[in-house]
This record gives structure tokens, C-alpha cells and sequence, in this order.
């Protein structure tokens, strides 16, 4: 029903944010990853779920798309919630989570809490081809995660900058700082540059 939301960042907790849009608030669930990208009294462009059931209404919201796709795609596995599927994006990021069920890795997706062998072994048969096949292993010619890139990139145009510019400047500061580099330190210094 609704693809995103675009507006002020109000409240901001580690398990959900209000977004206000023209004097109306909305209430959104969001993962860990989300929470250490967005800042409160800033606006930002949620890409977001809307659960609806027969006891509730619950809008969950996720700084990029591909967190978005990949919560799509954790629910659609028999077994796990969308609960369950926002504490798996808020224990790993994107890339960590794909590349864990591409590759088999069932002990390391049972590190997350409420995951247990029979889910991790469901998740792993489920998902592994879908994931390969959409590119949510993709890392770029330094290594560094699409996601991370996307997360900065979001950052910034959420601040106000072009996506072509925001891209250019994310881009621009791997290639003079490496890609060893802290989400926060990448939008830091892609805002001292831009």
C-alpha cells in the first residue's frame, strides 16, 4: 500500500521511528540498521511494509530498499514473522545476512536470536537461490558492500542532495579513504566534501 514515506524523523528509538508527514506522525517498526542511519529532527525517506492483520496494523520501515526486499523475502519463509525477520536485519545487515544464507552458513544465522536450527536450515533452502539470482551478495570491485553504499547514498539525498551527486560523493570518499571505512565516517565525510 505504501512504497515510502518522506518526511521528518520526530522520535527515534532502536525499535521504531516517527516519521511526521504534514502534521501527521506515523508510528514505524525499524530494524537496527535503520536506527543507526536515521537522526532525529532530520528528514528522511523510509521505504516501507505495511502488515496488516486481524487484531493490528503495523507499518515497518527500512532506510534502503534492498533491507526493504530482503524483509519481503525473510517473511516469506514459513516460520518466521515479521517480528522475527526485523531482529534478523537488526543482528546483521543485508550483505551479512545473504552471503550467511547463500553460502550455507545455517550456524551463523542461529547466532541470531529466536532463530534456531530448523529455521536456519528452512531459511537456507528457501532463500539461497532466490537471494543469488536477485544479487543480494553483490559487493563492489573494493569489496565494500552495495548496501553500506546505498545506506550513505540514502543518507545524503535524504539531506538534501541529488542521487547522481550523493552517488558521485559516496564514491568519490572509498576512493580517497578506503573502504575500511564506518558507515557514520562515510556520510561524515561525504558531507565535509559535498
Amino acid at each position: 500500500m505504501f512504497a515510502y514515506l518522506n518526511g521528518k524523523i520526530t522520535k527515534r528509538e532502536p525499535s521504531l521511528a516517527v516519521l511526521d508527514i504534514n502534521g501527521v506522525g506515523y508510528e514505524v517498526k525499524i530494524s537496527l540498521q535503520t536506527y543507526s542511519i536515521i537522526q532525529e529532527g532530520q528528514p528522511f525517506k523510509l521505504f516501507t511494509y505495511l502488515s496488516v492483520t486481524q487484531d493490528s496494523q503495523e507499518l515497518f520501515g527500512f532506510a534502503t530498499e534492498s533491507e526493504k526486499k530482503m524483509f519481503l523475502q525473510l517473511i516469506s519463509v514459513s516460520g518466521v514473522g515479521r517480528n522475527t525477520a526485523l531482529v534478523m536485519l537488526s543482528a546483521m545487515n543485508v550483505s551479512e545476512l545473504a552471503d550467511a544464507i547463500i553460502n550455507n552458513q545455517t550456524s551463523v544465522i542461529q547466532k541470531i536470536k529466536g532463530i534456531g536450527k530448523k529455521t536456519s536450515e528452512r531459511l537456507v533452502l528457501d532463500l539461497r537461490d532466490k537471494l543469488a539470482k536477485e544479487g543480494f551478495q553483490l559487493q563492489d570491485e573494493n569489496g565494500m558492500s552495495s548496501a553500506l553504499k546505498e545506506q550513505a547514498a540514502n543518507a545524503l539525498i535524504s539531506l538534501g542532495l541529488s542521487k547522481l551527486v550523493a552517488d558521485r560523493t559516496v564514491n568519490a570518499i572509498l576512493k580517497k579513504y578506503g573502504t575500511d571505512i564506518s558507515l557514520e565516517e562515510l556520510i561524515t565525510y561525504s558531507l565535509q566534501e559535498g
